[in-house]
């Protein structure tokens, strides 16, 4: 997963999630990206979608870069007090490595 906390108000217009990973097999992956709220202990609360969840069943090994862009939803709204998370979820398998990268595109 990637975190992200804005130092501002922000509204999320467009998020790309780029995804790979290490060794084989293939997998199928689910994509998401999520709001939080931060309480008093540092624990995050009342989680939201923001870009709706995605499923690539064309995921390759470690051969292949992929990349979904999400749908983002009306309920797009990011307080400094909350946090952003896009999420890589593997389905078939755990795979020996994984990395992703986050692009959001956001207006304030």
């Amino acid at each position: 997963n990637i975190t992200w906390q804005p130092l501002s108000n922000i509204q999320v217009r467009k998020c790309r999630i780029y995804y790979g990973q290490g060794g084989s097999p293939n997998t199928t992956h689910m994509i998401a990206l999520m709001r939080y709220d931060i309480d008093a202990d540092g624990d995050l609360i009342n989680g939201v979608e923001v870009g709706t969840t995605a499923t690539d069943s064309n995921s390759d090994d470690y051969s292949e870069l992929r990349s979904t862009d999400l749908v983002i939803t009306t309920d797009n709204a990011i307080t400094t007090s909350q946090v952003l998370i896009g999420m890589v979820m593997p389905v078939d398998i755990s795979p020996l490595a994984m990395a992703a990268k986050c692009i959001i595109e956001y207006t304030n």
